[in-house]
């Protein structure tokens, strides 16, 4: 295993899932401890990971410029998003995890179908917002309007239903 990049909780907490510089993602059994899955298919680092909001799905982000599906129960890679030009560094679920959201350095921010694989929305211009030192943008899908959170350099917020179509 190489650097990782991220790691998070399954929804029910018995899992965890690790993305990587080694172009995996890492499935891994909190109680034992061990590797449970390496899921292999991107072409570059994994910068990203999510899992939906059942636990049966991942999704994740990679500098090769494309999002990919996973069947967590298989390891096997159910679809390939492709539209971002350039790496894509971050990726979240819709909490009902119908659609998905990506961030990537060609500042774009996209809205996916995850049942087609298609763009619905591309949010261009986000050359204006700081992304911190490493130039990273992170997503946080927010089910509720809160006019008083902090929002940090790092993360952008999305709080408002008129995103989805």
């Amino acid at each position: 295993m190489d650097v990782t990049t991220t790691a998070l909780f399954s929804p029910d907490g018995k899992f965890a899932l690790s993305a990587s510089f080694d172009n995996t993602l890492k499935l891994w059994d909190l109680a034992s401890g061990r590797e449970l899955r390496s899921f292999a298919g991107h072409t570059d680092y994994v910068h990203s990971v999510a899992f939906s909001p059942d636990g049966t799905l991942a999704l994740s982000g990679s500098s090769d410029k494309t999002l990919k599906l996973w069947d967590i129960a298989t390891g096997r890679e159910l679809r390939s998003f492709v539209g971002h030009i350039d790496q894509v560094y971050s990726v979240a679920f819709s909490p009902d995890g119908k659609f998905a959201l990506s961030g990537s350095r060609d500042q774009m921010l996209k809205l996916w179908d995850i049942a087609t694989g298609r763009t619905l929305k591309s949010f261009i211009g986000q050359a204006g917002a700081k992304f911190g030192s490493t130039n990273r943008l992170s997503l946080v899908w927010r089910t509720a309007t809160c006019a008083n959170c902090p929002i940090e350099s790092s993360h952008l917020l999305v709080t408002k239903p008129s995103l989805l179509p």
